[in-house]
């Protein structure tokens, strides 16, 4: 930038020098000038912009073939190094960035195949909850966290990465089929009777916050 001023100075300068010296006409000598300077200036430019070829975009990601996502699903999903102890839970504390996922059901058995149709089950019993979850880039999770009534912190890590092809190929993002859990415990003995409310989040890689997801679910104790 300061070399192309200084050539700006010494094309006006030089140029209105010689048309002075030839012409004797001040104004003239100042348009000769300044037409230099603009002929040297649309050179840069054109040099530049015109014949430069503009970059080639970058060709379009192909979409995740059936074979990657079911290669994906066979994929284990590092866990936690150890599970969170119960004063680690409590010293969670929630992130401001989300994570996707759903609950797709809570049941009274662990492999999903027994659940209330109102989704009352009676005190003090231990219930199961399934369904999926994912960092908001669409990978897998480095840990699981279920949240009931906004206090109790519940982690399930240990039953997180399942096999959902279903998510992958709704997402077209292959690593999302191992974003799956199932038989998260929900151990409700000492919890009141009525409803309760049960959410899910992701936890964070420093194990010190967690994630949570925009979807709640809702179950009850008679």
């Amino acid at each position: 930038m300061i070399v192309t001023l200084i050539a700006v100075v010494v094309i006006f300068v030089v140029v209105r020098f010689f048309v002075l010296t030839y012409s004797a006409r001040p104004t003239f000598s100042n348009v000769a000038g300044v037409a230099a300077v603009a002929c040297f200036g649309l050179g840069i430019w054109t040099n530049a912009s015109v014949f430069t070829p503009p970059p080639s975009p970058p060709p379009p990601a192909a979409p995740a073939s059936p074979a990657a996502v079911a290669s994906a699903a066979l994929t284990p999903v590092a866990k936690a190094a150890a599970p969170l102890t119960a004063a680690q839970l409590a010293r969670l504390s929630p992130a401001k960035e989300p994570a996707l996922g759903a609950i797709d059901g809570i049941t009274s058995t662990q492999d999903g195949n027994a659940s209330s149709a109102d989704n009352t089950y009676p005190a003090g019993s231990t219930l199961f909850v399934r369904g999926w979850a994912a960092n908001v880039d669409k990978t897998p999770l480095r840990g699981l966290i279920i949240v009931v009534d906004k206090k109790v912190r519940i982690d399930g890590s240990a039953e997180y990465g399942g096999a959902r092809p279903d998510v992958a190929t709704a997402y077209n993002v292959a690593a999302m089929a191992s974003t799956g859990f199932s038989g998260v415990p929900l151990r409700t003995a000492g919890w009141s009777k009525g409803t309760h409310l049960v959410e899910v989040a992701g936890l964070s890689a420093d194990r010190l916050h967690f994630h949570p997801v925009a979807v709640i679910a809702h179950f009850a104790l008679r």
